[in-house]
């Protein structure tokens, strides 16, 4: 009954299906919203558990690291350049490891870093005088070129 007294109508068959219809989409979208929460925290939960970063983001911080390291062996090359009159042949540790200290390590293998065509790894030329040319290897093949 109404406020009046009036007894409501009954609904229709079609008013029926109508509200049927609506209640299944609505459950239908929660179990859908649910589920996609349900992944997303397992998805994070799993990379909690097994420390999973992202490749590309631990790639992007050891190529910070091989710059970083690149630069200090640039110091350490202008400070034999400064000390010697000329650049020196090589810039290995057994040449300039009394002019950096510690040596800085290849994040990619934990290893000094060393001439070499790996990644981690730098190239040297002494391109004659003071003179010289230093050039890093980072993860995706490109270099760094110390200036």
């Amino acid at each position: 009954m109404d406020q009046t007294g009036a007894h409501d109508a009954l609904p229709t068959s079609l008013e029926v299906d109508v509200r049927r219809a609506i209640t299944l989409i609505v459950i239908f979208v929660l179990i859908g919203v649910g589920a996609v929460t349900l992944y997303k925290v397992l998805n994070k939960a799993s990379k909690k558990a097994t420390g999973a970063v992202p490749t590309k983001q631990i790639d992007k911080a050891n190529d910070i690291a091989v710059q970083a390291g690149i630069r200090a062996i640039q110091i350490g090359i202008d400070t034999y350049t400064a000390t010697n009159g000329a650049a020196p042949m090589t810039a290995d540790q057994a040449t300039l490891g009394s002019m950096i200290s510690p040596w800085p390590k290849n994040p990619f293998t934990g290893a000094p870093m060393a001439p070499g065509p790996g990644k981690g790894d730098y190239s040297y030329s002494n391109l004659g005088g003071t003179q010289y040319s230093l050039v890093a290897h980072l993860s995706a093949g490109t270099d760094y070129t110390a200036h």
